[in-house]
């Protein structure tokens, strides 16, 4: 689900004069080696037309520890390495356009569920009291 939002520029690029916001997803991706090694896992907010990497960890595939080391922040890696690992997600299809589908579709999710839970509560005043 969407879990932040920030203000969305107005047409002469100021942000926060006007009431639309931009949706954030946190999204975590997981890539795995096929020997069953230890897992890379990235952690990135996925904007309405953009993937920003926040983290990077690699993990043993059973657990992540309570406190793992993460390594240096994302942004004061060298600027060669970040341009290679953004090419690296992009190479599996986690880019802009996977972005854009993943915000219509939890627009879309959020509405299902509320419409199931529309239908449950109904259900539920609907029953008589035995």
């Amino acid at each position: 689900m969407f879990d932040g939002s920030v203000p969305a520029p107005n047409s002469k690029g100021v942000a926060g004069l006007r009431n639309d916001v931009q949706l954030h997803i946190t999204m975590i991706v997981n890539i795995f080696k096929k020997e069953g090694g230890n897992v890379l896992e990235i952690m990135c907010s996925a904007w309405l037309d953009s993937t920003e990497i926040n983290k990077l960890f690699i993990r043993k595939p059973e657990k992540m520890p309570a406190q793992p080391y993460a390594g240096p922040e994302f942004k004061e890696l060298d600027d060669e390495l970040q341009d290679s690992l953004y090419e690296f997600l992009e190479a599996r299809s986690i880019n802009d356009d996977f972005t854009s589908f993943l915000h219509e579709y939890m627009k879309n999710k959020d509405k299902t569920e509320f419409i199931r839970w529309m239908g449950t509560v109904k259900s539920f005043i609907g029953k008589k009291v035995e």
